[in-house]
Parts: structure tokens; sequence; C-alpha cells
């Protein structure tokens, strides 16, 4: 009996889903899209001009680099290698 209104306690105190996830998901989901077909016109539509990716890598000998481009470096540099790399790291 504990077990049951203890589930039924964390059931009712459960959250519901906020609907601008999802938004926020195709808005993500839309810029890698944009990557893989190398559309820098779809990048600059879901992305704010200036924005800055900073990327962090492990080293192999240990440790992390760190990397900034602006938006607008990146999607004149993009190359489709970067692409399939970042589709394998799904």
């Amino acid at each position: 009996m504990i077990a049951g209104l203890m589930a039924a306690f964390a059931m009712a105190a459960a959250p519901a889903p906020d609907p601008r996830d999802a938004e926020v998901t195709r808005t993500v989901q839309r810029f890698f899209d944009a990557m893989a077909k190398e559309d820098r016109a779809a990048i600059a539509e879901v992305v704010l001009p200036g924005s800055v990716f900073t990327a962090v890598r492990a080293k192999a000998e240990g440790g992390t680099s760190t990397g900034r481009l602006t938006v607008e470096d990146f999607a004149r540099t993009q190359e489709p290698a970067a692409c399939d790399e970042l589709k394998t790291r799904r």
C-alpha cells in the first residue's frame, strides 16, 4: 500500500511537459538538417546573428581543448565532414 501511495504521489507531483520543449527540439533539428545540407541560409534562419559557438573536445593525451567560432564564420567554413562527425556523435 505504501508503494502504491508513493507511486501515486510521484505521478501527481510530476510537472506537466512544457510545450516549449517540442519547439526547441524542432529548432535544433532544423539546425542539424541545415548543416547536413550545407544550407547556409537555413542555418542563419535558426540562430541569432553574432552567436558564438563554443566547442569543448577531449584531447587524446587527456584534458580538453576549447574553440570558439561565430555563427557567421561557422556557416562560411562549414564542411560536410564536420556534419558527418556531428551526426555520429548524436
